[in-house]
């Protein structure tokens, strides 16, 4: 098994959750409440994703070199 895989704590993340809603989606600090966040890797991306849709995000939209021509029109229209 993996190192990685018997790690079942992630600090980062959970500092992150916190911030998302205490200061990152904040309506009085971002009015719209649109948020992009950029990864390395299309693994953190689909992590990030996963994790968010566990806590109840359903308004998540995860781009990458593999959809970005398909999108095209979604982003910009959301952005």
């Amino acid at each position: 098994m993996d190192s990685w895989q018997k790690i079942n704590y992630d600090p980062k993340l959970k500092v992150f959750l916190k911030e998302l809603q205490n200061q990152f989606l904040n309506k009085k600090i971002n009015k719209e409440g649109k948020l992009v966040i950029f990864t390395e890797s299309k693994e953190s991306s689909d992590y990030l994703k996963d994790q968010l849709e566990k806590i109840g995000r359903k308004d998540i939209l995860t781009v990458s070199s593999d959809n970005r021509n398909q999108l095209h029109e979604t982003i910009v229209e959301k952005f």
